[in-house]
């Protein structure tokens, strides 16, 4: 998983067309034995994901989450975390900005979902990690290409 695959979907670098994805979709599991890094090796075959982290480095130089860029953000966003907490448990919050989701996995690793963040407005997914030495904790901006 390290070693760094690069590929993602809507049209983003090395990216499948959201067609292709809809065409080709993967089969999530939805056991409850999932875990961060099964679930991230499922979501590295439609994102970008290297040396443990999904996307790019931010391009703002003080600015922590990274960035997935995308032609749809809302769709991509939602596939993101919808791989990532496959086989959660998953509970409903206010964001503030609308509903959020949580998932928390069998391995107690987090993954939350916010439909528009405070910073910029686009969707973020954090991943919470436990137990894994594949995945990094971090979050996540889902941008539109051509907003970078």
């Amino acid at each position: 998983m390290g070693a760094g695959f690069h590929g993602g979907i809507n049209n983003s670098s090395g990216a499948q067309s959201m067609s292709f994805v809809k065409k080709n979709s993967i089969k999530i599991k939805s056991q409850s034995n999932n875990s961060i890094s099964s679930n991230a090796n499922e979501a590295a075959k439609l994102f970008k994901f290297k040396d443990g982290l999904f996307g790019i480095k931010n391009r703002k130089p003080k600015s922590k989450p990274r960035e997935i860029i995308v032609s749809n953000p809302k769709t991509s966003a939602s596939i993101f975390f919808n791989t990532l907490a496959a086989g959660g448990k998953k509970e409903t919050f206010d964001t503030g900005h609308g509903k959020g989701i949580k998932a928390t996995l069998l391995d107690k690793s987090i993954i939350t979902y916010r439909p528009i963040t405070s910073s910029n407005g686009s969707p973020a997914v954090e991943i919470v990690v436990s137990g894994s030495k594949n995945v990094k904790a971090k979050k996540y901006h889902i941008v539109k290409k051509g907003d970078r």
